[in-house]
């Protein structure tokens, strides 16, 4: 393409993605590599953080609520229970897999008491809501045998 009789310098397909560029400062050549501004990119947009489970979004949080009072009603692990309510405590989502998550449940009375002990559970989202992948019960066995790295970093230390 020209413009005014003259090559137009934008579209020159001689750039090469993978090459460094040369910036002159005060007549000084300095180089910077394609990967170290990348790399910086990627910092500034937050790549890369905090290791370990999130705490939830607020939706995340509305829907898994949604989903423990729902399994509460429904599933025969918390038959037993059934009269009671949950009172919702800890909830952690994977920062490996944001499908999997983890919440701490505390059996209530109508007196706002717990009368069995505390329980976690793991959540995958599936299906257009949360099931019960784990738990209640005995969860020890992720730490001590192969299990998928969500559940390992949302039980294990």
């Amino acid at each position: 393409m020209h413009i005014g009789g003259f090559p137009d310098p934008r579209c020159r397909g001689d750039t090469d993605v993978g090459a460094t560029r040369t910036v002159n400062r005060g007549g000084v050549k300095q180089v910077l590599p394609t990967v170290l501004v990348v790399g910086i990119a990627l910092m500034l947009a937050g790549c890369g953080g905090a290791p370990g489970p999130r705490p939830p979004t607020p939706a995340e949080r509305a829907q898994i609520v949604h989903s423990v009072h729902f399994w509460w009603r429904n599933s025969d692990a918390f038959t037993a229970v059934r009269t009671l309510h949950p009172g919702i405590g800890q909830i952690r989502v994977s920062r490996l897999d944001s499908h999997f998550a983890t919440v701490v449940i505390r059996p209530m009375d109508a007196t706002g008491e717990q009368r069995v002990e505390t329980t976690k559970i793991a959540l995958m989202q599936a299906g257009g809501g949360w099931q019960i992948v784990f738990g209640p019960g005995d969860t020890s066995g992720v730490c001590t045998s192969p299990s998928p790295r969500p559940l390992v970093e949302l039980y294990c230390p």
